[in-house]
């Protein structure tokens, strides 16, 4: 029997319509249960800006274990949270209302207004200690983000 191309264009569309209800309705389900971002106990580490300076100066945080980083920004000025290598390749979630800039290795900065939150979920992947900085003109705040080699602290 020969279809007319009209049926040919209708069974494509009845498989495609298919084929998008199986990717709605199981690969969300899937995916959840390989994501590394969808630990529900994460590690939860806060940092305060205030003064011109991260507090503390020094966080640890597990490598392979899901990190929730916070910045609150106390200061009446602008400020930066720049990670330089820790969060190179590594999937991540951001909320709060920093204004996020992303580069070819990932989250290169997040800017942070007065009064602002900006928190990160991750999963570290390395052991090492890491230093970030506010790389606004003037501003010379460093601070470091050890991660550890083991589980949870």
């Amino acid at each position: 029997m020969m279809m007319t191309t009209w049926q040919q264009a209708s069974r494509w569309q009845t498989i495609a319509a298919a084929g998008s209800v199986f990717v709605f309705i199981l690969l969300p389900h899937s995916w959840a249960l390989i994501d590394p971002l969808q630990d529900s106990d994460p590690v939860v580490v806060e940092v305060t800006i205030r003064g011109r300076e991260f507090l503390p100066s020094t966080v640890v945080i597990p490598a392979n274990h899901a990190v929730l980083l916070s910045f609150a920004n106390h200061d009446a000025e602008l400020h930066a949270f720049a990670p330089l290598t820790l969060l190179d390749d590594v999937p991540l979630h951001i909320d709060g209302n920093g204004a996020a800039q992303f580069g070819e290795h990932g989250l290169v900065r997040i800017l942070i207004p007065s009064g602002g939150r900006a928190e990160l979920r991750f999963t570290p992947q390395h052991a090492g200690l890491y230093d970030y900085r506010c790389d606004l003109p003037g501003h010379q705040m460093r601070a470091y983000i050890r991660v550890g080699e083991y589980g949870p602290p």
